[in-house]
């Protein structure tokens, strides 16, 4: 799905889709990779909203909880947690992680290119609030 103030019509929506998400998963632990789906969304949701913190927080809980199974979902989360922690001053262990990643590690060419995308991304003070002014993030909630 697109977001967007054309498909989406109201600030609340995105919001009230994840906690109804939420609330169908809530008995269902072994469904774990889609928590880690629906924290990521929450902290994509915060990142957007200014909210560096909880967005740091909901992305960190989401790399714990999927897996590397599921390399594009994990580089998602993984660019997105590098914009959180910039916005939380926490750009030096961002570009650490990241660095380590794609030197130590073996990654899907998808992820890869999610890294270094989140590389780029954080070590250029690139942040959420340059590249979109507040009055077009506040359309998509």
């Amino acid at each position: 799905m697109i977001l967007n103030s054309n498909t989406i019509g109201s600030r609340r929506i995105v919001p009230e889709i994840i906690e109804r998400a939420e609330s169908l998963l809530s008995d269902r632990p072994h469904r774990q990779p889609l928590f880690g789906e629906i924290n990521l969304f929450k902290g994509i949701a915060f990142l957007l909203q200014g909210d560096g913190a909880r967005s740091f927080k909901h992305i960190e809980d989401a790399l714990e909880q999927i897996p590397a199974t599921l390399p594009y979902t994990k580089g998602v989360a993984e660019s997105f947690w590098g914009l959180a922690g910039q916005m939380q001053g926490q750009k030096d262990r961002v570009v650490a992680a990241l660095t380590d990643l794609l030197r130590n590690h073996t990654l899907s060419d998808v992820r890869k290119i999610r890294e270094m995308a989140a590389l780029v991304s954080v070590d250029q003070h690139i942040c959420v609030q340059e590249v979109l002014p507040q009055e077009h993030l506040m359309h998509l909630f």
